[in-house]
């Protein structure tokens, strides 16, 4: 019935192939009259809209096992697209960065973040795997703007146009076979482009920088570890006057006669959160990838974020920030225990 009803609208596009999988449960259960489950499409269309009922049923499942459409989802769909449409009219209407203006670190993270999604949106497409399209697509690119919005607020920085103009557009082209009216709209009304979104291209974007995001997840590990230790330790104490951090760099090491051989290298690597970049740059360099130098330098990654680690201790005000490869000072003695990809530190309290 399909290929008579495809034949008869699209007589010169024959689809290249057919994918099935299994029946429709409703809030994980079989969907039937007798339970008082039973949906149809005009139930959930005219129930939560037709975006966000796709939006859901992209996540449902992809597979031969049962799909399983969850009404809690749908609720939550329509609340947060939304709040996005609203949030892209209050982000144009108010102020930001210059399009020219400088980027800042945070900038490129959310910059390379949005490539990778780009990436792997096609990749999942073309394989048609919908639920992981959902993950990359929305939840990946929604997660980067919050992060990003995030470290701005903190910073105390505005966003920068040239990148909330590419999310925007990105994101609704990557979305529009998924949410065709909601992309349709943002595409007129707010990006101001002529045509339909339908006849965009595919974004053509840079490769995902595989260093920033391995500098990125450490950067994230590196404030957990010092937001979680500094909580211990200072219960009890006075207010913090003053931190230090130390970085254990590659000639710190040598100075302090510590040696990695290859497979405490490989060892190293895989116990940090970095671990997923460093598998795809595996993918993409191979051994090179293993190499003892890092894909960023940590020491100055801590000291360009030093904002960041502030807020980790308590607001304090100083900061000092030193590399174990080079004269430091050392008032509380914890230098030495830093460690490869862990930044020890030491805060002194208001007596």
């Amino acid at each position: 019935m399909f290929l008579y009803n495809h034949a008869a609208i699209f007589p010169d596009q024959m689809p290249g192939s057919i994918f099935a999988n299994g029946y429709v449960m409703v809030n994980g259960a079989k969907m039937s009259k007798q339970a008082g489950n039973f949906l149809t499409l005009q139930n959930v269309i005219d129930m939560y809209g037709a975006d966000a009922t796709r939006l859901v049923l992209c996540d449902s499942g992809d597979t031969h096992a049962d799909a399983n459409f969850e009404q809690n989802n749908a609720n939550s769909a329509v609340l947060k697209l939304n709040a996005f449409v609203e949030w892209i009219k209050e982000t144009l209407e108010g102020p930001m960065r210059e399009e020219g203006s400088e980027y800042l670190f945070a900038d490129k993270i959310f910059d390379t973040r949005i490539n990778l999604c780009v990436e792997q949106s096609k990749k999942f497409y073309n394989d048609m795997i919908y639920k992981e399209v959902f993950k990359s697509a929305w939840v990946g690119m929604q997660e980067a703007l919050s992060k990003y919005i995030e470290i701005m607020k903190r910073d105390s920085e505005k966003l920068h146009k040239k990148l909330v103009l590419k999310f925007i557009e990105m994101q609704s082209i990557i979305l529009s076979p998924v949410l065709p009216h909601i992309t349709e709209h943002i595409w007129r009304e707010f990006l101001k482009k002529e045509g339909s979104i339908v006849d965009a291209k595919w974004p053509v974007v840079p490769e995902a920088d595989q260093s920033l995001l391995a500098s990125d997840e450490y950067l994230k590990d590196a404030l957990h570890s010092f937001r979680q230790s500094f909580q211990k330790e200072s219960k009890n104490k006075k207010r913090p006057l003053k931190a230090y951090v130390y970085v254990l760099t590659r000639q710190g090491r040598a100075s302090h006669e510590t040696y990695f051989n290859r497979n405490e290298r490989l060892h190293e690597i895989q116990a940090n959160a970095f671990i997923a970049a460093k598998r795809d740059q595996y993918k993409k360099d191979g051994d090179k990838a293993l190499s003892a130098e890092m894909p960023f330098n940590e020491f100055e990654l801590l000291k360009a974020n030093v904002n960041l680690i502030k807020a980790c201790f308590g607001g304090v005000e100083t900061v000092e920030i030193y590399s174990l490869s080079q004269d430091y000072p050392d008032p509380l003695k914890r230098a030495l225990r830093a460690q490869p990809l862990e930044p020890a530190f030491g805060v002194e309290y208001e007596k």
